[in-house]
């Protein structure tokens, strides 16, 4: 398997891999620097990208906030057959098994 900087060397050959790759030299240093602090601090990359944005002022104190799914099938005149098809599917698969339940 090549190395990374092998395959960078190859492409760097190519004249417009190079000058679009010179123009985002900025942005690689900047990816570089940040990849070597992480590293020194010994942080995983995921566990930076995954931070909650911290809230100003006052926490909320429920987190799940927005309406519920109930409330949007209804808004969308729908909930009585989900309802129902729920309520069909359960029952299709509870039944067989009190059946053979009580056959035993």
């Amino acid at each position: 398997m090549r190395d990374i900087e092998d395959w960078k060397r190859e492409q760097l050959k190519n004249i417009k891999f190079r000058a679009a790759y010179n123009a985002l030299a900025e942005e690689f240093a900047l990816a570089d620097k940040k990849i070597k602090a992480r590293k020194k601090k010994r942080v995983p990359a995921y566990a930076t990208s995954l931070k909650p944005v911290p809230l100003r002022g006052k926490r909320r104190k429920n987190p799940h906030y927005g309406s519920t799914f109930d409330s949007f099938l209804k808004e969308a005149g729908i909930l009585d057959q989900v309802n129902a098809a729920v309520k069909k599917r359960i029952s299709r698969r509870i039944v067989p098994k009190t059946i053979r339940n009580r056959t035993k």
